[in-house]
């Protein structure tokens, strides 16, 4: 696996290299520089294009790429986590993890890594999950709108509600000094 990863990113560091995107733009104002009276504008807009656009250009891709590297890390360690917190021997369980449902649910968790913004985020798609895959205490549909939510609401919602459970009759100001 990490040699596939090493050769794809070999692939993208050679592209990056010989300027395939300036290349194309050449290409692409080459065949307008057809038209009678823009031949010099659009060589020159070629020169201009290659030169500095490219640069940023490339610089902007290779940072994507990387947070895209640093997202996939992340789940695959999240994912780690949750197959190490549940009993892969229980037969019911493995069928779980083998279903349709629950790895639809694991996509909908990581189609919006980047709602994931903390390691409490994180952690709370991990047992989520691992929940989700060891127990069937309620439908998928409710495990689909936690996930919902863990994206929408902010860190200090979760330890609002979770003040609110664990100390009945709590007031704002009590919440506003246990927080």
């Amino acid at each position: 696996m990490s040699e596939e990863k090493e050769a794809i990113s070999e692939d993208l560091k050679n592209v990056f290299g010989f300027g395939a995107g300036s290349i194309i733009a050449r290409v692409a104002l080459a065949g307008l520089s057809g038209i009678p009276g823009w031949g010099i504008l659009f060589g020159a807009g070629t020169t201009t294009w290659s030169e500095t656009d490219q640069a940023r250009f490339k610089k902007v891709l290779k940072t994507w790429l990387k947070l895209q590297e640093d997202e996939i890390k992340e789940i695959g360690k999240t994912l780690v986590e949750v197959m190490m917190r549940i009993d892969q021997a229980d037969e019911k369980v493995r069928d779980r993890i083998e279903s349709q449902e629950y790895l639809s649910l694991i996509k909908k968790c990581f189609r919006d890594w980047t709602a994931a913004e903390s390691e409490k985020k994180r952690v709370l798609l991990r047992n989520l999950l691992a929940n989700a895959a060891s127990c069937k205490l309620t439908s998928d549909d409710v495990v689909r709108l936690f996930i919902e939510w863990i994206g929408q609401y902010s860190e200090i919602h979760f330890s609002i509600i979770a003040c609110v459970h664990q100390n009945q009759g709590i007031t704002r100001w009590q919440m506003w000094q246990k927080l």
